[in-house]
């Protein structure tokens, strides 16, 4: 904080260029601090705009407003956008508490760039040497079923559940892309007129994604005989 008292630090007055250098000075610092106080507020209201679409607790909310603030107090956002720097913060709480929301539900929602969003991230965690837990595929296989067309039921999704459960080696790899394999898998083998298209685009993923995670599934149950 610069002082506003025009006295020097053995309690004399400023005068003549000393007393204007520190007037220039004063002013700089009360714009530097209205900046500061600015990108923060913008920061949180990004969070609380991205928690809201999202469906993110709150308490997770509340990591990623610290995440930011802990950034902001090192100066990490500096040369970087506030926005998408605020983005990356609260996906980095999600992804430390293992929060099912994705990449592509935030650059759904928000306004950057994936590469962008992508660098922040990593930047972010690296830093403040934040650990990430991997996305169980079973937190997608719901939301994906609900979204197909016509809706999977209960009974898909619980078998889709259990072979996920198998193939807990292959937990951290595409998360998504296997929970979409699991349904379709159970589908064919069920007879329901689901077709890995329609599954795939319900799950959000390119359909070579799912037939090659159907290929692992085939091989887990082949192997097991």
């Amino acid at each position: 904080m610069i002082s506003q008292s025009g006295v020097d630090a053995a309690g004399r007055p400023l005068k003549g260029e000393a007393k204007m250098v520190a007037k220039r000075i004063s002013v700089w610092d009360k714009r530097d601090q209205l900046k500061d106080q600015k990108t923060v507020m913008i920061a949180n209201m990004e969070i609380s705009r991205l928690s809201d679409i999202l469906k993110i607790n709150n308490t997770v909310k509340q990591r990623g407003a610290e995440i930011f603030r802990e950034c902001f107090e090192q100066k990490l956002i500096q040369g970087r956008t506030a926005l998408v720097f605020s983005a990356s913060c609260l996906y980095a709480a999600c992804r430390e508490s293992g929060q099912s929301v994705t990449i592509k539900d935030f650059i759904k929602n928000s306004n950057c760039e994936r590469s962008n969003f992508i660098s922040y991230f990593r930047f972010i965690i690296d830093t403040l040497d934040i650990q990430t837990e991997n996305v169980s595929p079973k937190k997608f296989i719901s939301r994906i079923a609900s979204r197909t067309e016509p809706p999977i039921n209960a009974i898909i999704e619980k078998h889709a559940c259990d072979i996920v459960d198998q193939l807990s080696d292959q937990a951290g790899k595409d998360p998504i892309g296997l929970a979409a394999a699991a349904l379709c898998y159970v589908c064919r083998l069920k007879n329901y007129k689901h077709t890995l298209r329609n599954i795939a685009i319900a799950a959000g993923v390119n359909e070579v994604t799912v037939r090659n995670r159907i290929k692992d599934i085939e091989k887990y149950y082949n192997k097991k005989g």
